[in-house]
């Protein structure tokens, strides 16, 4: 059975039994003789002595239980007997040893922890039922390197603060330093509170009992159990926002919302909604540059879009995939490769319009789309072309026929149009043709193009010598 911690339930339960004895007893029994908090810590120590009474503990120290339970502080008085504690009642250890109210309390813990046990089990004998190591063997027996930054492990933020200002960049120097100042050492520096140094203590204990399941809370070690692992490290994030937070990011990275719509629906200023966005990418940031392999095989899998999901399901992320799919996406939009990507794609989708441009049916009835699509552009990227041709100023989709066709049909336009497509001057009578065939000026005459020609040639740079006005 893995020992109980104390916490404010159990500090209730005594102050309630305290209360209950000064009723029984007249308010004489303890606080007659000692302060309130004196008080409640002997009437605690009597509660223990009367569990212990049916432990043979006679021969063992206070040093050896207390390096047996994990709390390994016991140094002044650590050579004496259990049995001389236990010897006292509450009021008696508080006069007789003068240790103070904070390690009795710890003496307190110590005795409480071994009789958490299972019952009939030797306190002696406990290193058996759990082996323990110390927390740099056990990082080494789990694969994990004792360089993994403080930054990236998932303590609290007054505790991350701590680890800056201290200058401890990695988690074998903060175990150095828990083992330098323990426990009190931790809760007497500025700005680290009581909560904080606790969750510390709890860190270091899961690695000393060798708990997977608590410190998987502050490491992400693989679901193997050797290791670390992105996944893991992906859904600790995923993990620290509160629920608002989580539906903040939800709209911004995976429904696309923007600034404004996200802070109406949360409830949050705008700037509020970007600094929980920054954060979270930040986070995931940092977690893909210690993870560079996996970085780069992912960001290949985004870059080719073919093996993403494949990629995302790879991490086991559970029910995060999606948060954490849009956070990757959204980080890997700003490196150079997605830079390069997107040109490409630019690129190809403007090659594709210029041949639309060019086709030879685009002003004479419009082009087939389908037809081209099929016969110009790749399956997986003709959804893409598709809305590049929808947002032209050059080109008109007719939903009806399905065909394209110029967007603008002035004259001038129509006219540059057909001559792009001539290498040799043609004659003026041809070209009058030719607009009367695609059905956009079938009423145009010479005399009409004659009177424009010297406007076009002026404004507009019109090739004019494309044309045998005189034939």
């Amino acid at each position: 059975m893995r020992p109980v911690q104390r916490d404010s339930r159990h500090e209730l339960e005594d102050s309630t039994i305290l209360k209950n004895d000064n009723k029984k007893t007249g308010g004489r029994s303890y606080t007659g003789r000692l302060n309130q908090r004196k008080a409640l810590l002997a009437k605690r120590w009597d509660n223990i002595t009367a569990r212990a009474r049916q432990r043979d503990w006679n021969d063992i120290s206070i040093r050896k239980l207390a390096s047996q339970s994990g709390l390994e502080w016991y140094s002044a008085r650590g050579d004496e007997l259990l049995a001389n504690f236990l010897g006292c009642d509450g009021c008696a250890l508080m006069a007789s040893y003068s240790l103070g109210i904070r390690k009795i309390g710890r003496l307190c813990e110590i005795v409480e922890r071994a009789l958490d046990k299972e019952p009939g089990e030797d306190p002696s004998d406990y290193t058996a039922a759990v082996a323990r190591l110390e927390p740099h063997e056990t990082l080494l027996a789990w694969g994990i390197s004792p360089a993994y930054p403080c930054r990236l492990t998932r303590l609290p933020v007054r505790l991350a603060n701590f680890c800056d200002r201290r200058g401890l960049a990695c988690i074998s120097e903060l175990l150095n330093e828990w083992e330098t100042l323990g426990f009190d050492g931790f809760k007497a520096q500025p700005n680290l509170g009581s909560k904080s140094v606790r969750q510390m203590e709890r860190f270091v204990e899961s690695l000393r009992l060798q708990n997977f399941e608590t410190a998987s809370s502050f490491l992400p070690i693989a679901t193997s159990g050797y290791g670390l692992s992105l996944g893991s490290a992906l859904k600790l994030i995923a993990a620290e926002p509160s629920p608002l937070e989580r539906s903040l990011l939800e709209r911004r990275l995976v429904q696309g919302m923007t600034l404004e719509t996200s802070a109406e629906e949360s409830g949050l200023t705008r700037e509020r909604v970007r600094q929980v966005e920054a954060k979270f990418l930040r986070e995931v940031s940092e977690v893909l540059g210690y993870f560079d392999g996996d970085r780069e095989r992912l960001l290949g899998a985004w870059i080719d879009s073919g093996k993403w999901i494949q990629q995302l399901q790879l991490l086991e992320l559970d029910d995060n995939e999606t948060l954490i799919g849009a956070a990757l996406e959204a980080v890997f939009r700003d490196t150079p490769q997605a830079v390069a990507r997107t040109l490409g794609e630019e690129s190809r989708l403007e090659n594709w319009q210029e041949e639309l441009l060019w086709h030879p049916e685009l002003w004479f009835g419009g082009v087939s789309f389908s037809d081209f699509l099929a016969a110009h552009v790749p399956a997986d990227e003709q959804q893409g072309f598709c809305e590049h041709v929808l947002e032209s100023s050059v080109l008109r989709l007719d939903q009806l026929s399905g065909r394209v066709h110029p967007a603008r049909t002035g004259l001038r336009h129509t006219v540059e149009a057909l001559l792009a497509g001539e290498e040799d001057p043609i004659p003026l009578t041809w070209l009058i043709e030719m607009l009367g065939r695609n059905g956009y000026h079938s009423e145009l005459t010479p005399r009409d193009l004659l009177r424009r020609r010297i406007g076009w040639v002026k404004d507009y740079g019109f090739p004019a010598d494309k044309i045998l006005w005189d034939e």
